[in-house]
């Protein structure tokens, strides 16, 4: 996807921002890869936070990491607006159409250039089946209005470690209309 939004001379980036970087697996690969020569990557869980630098302490020039939550990041928080932000495991716990607002309006304002975010599919529905074999069990519900959906993920469902993640998705034209009001020019 990265490759469709910047030509191969333009890589690589000189910053790039992993929002809800989680383990930093993803800042990992966008600097093996070559997509960015710098990472800042922010989560709002310190444990993840202190997991992100453990595993890249071999190449910790190459990566920031920051504690904090999503609505009140600022541009000072990253060294101005960046060209590139991704975010994988995100938009998905916008429980509504209100705070998946408030989580793109504070993206907005660090972004500058673009911003890949993906959120769960439920055209993947026939898939969820084939995920057992991870250790995942996925239950799909229909308490949410307006044609808009959540799904729970148990993970480890037969262990008794597991837990549960709920995940949210809404309508092709919910994320267009909240991406336009965050005054992102584009939705796709």
């Amino acid at each position: 996807m990265i490759s469709r939004i910047y030509s191969p001379s333009s890589l690589p980036l000189e910053k790039l921002l992993d929002v809800e970087c989680g383990n930093g697996s993803l800042a990992r690969e966008m600097i093996n890869d070559g997509i960015a020569k710098f990472v800042i990557g922010v989560d709002a869980s310190k444990d993840m936070i202190d997991l992100s630098i453990q595993k890249n302490k071999e190449n910790d020039q190459r990566y920031e990491y920051l504690v904090k939550d999503v609505y009140t990041l600022l541009p000072d928080d990253v060294g101005g607006t960046v060209p590139l932000i991704i975010s994988i495991y995100l938009l998905q716990y916008a429980t509504t159409v209100d705070e998946l607002f408030l989580m793109l309006s504070a993206i907005r304002r660090v972004c500058g250039k673009f911003f890949i975010g993906l959120v769960p599919n439920a055209s993947l529905i026939d898939n969820a089946k084939k995920m057992k074999k991870y250790g995942m069990d996925i239950c799909f519900h229909k308490d949410i209005k307006d044609n808009d959906d959540s799904l729970s993920i148990i993970f480890d469902f037969d262990e008794p470690s597991s837990f549960t993640v709920i995940n949210f998705w809404y309508s092709l034209e919910t994320y267009e209309n909240i991406f336009r009001k965050a005054a992102f020019r584009t939705c796709k």
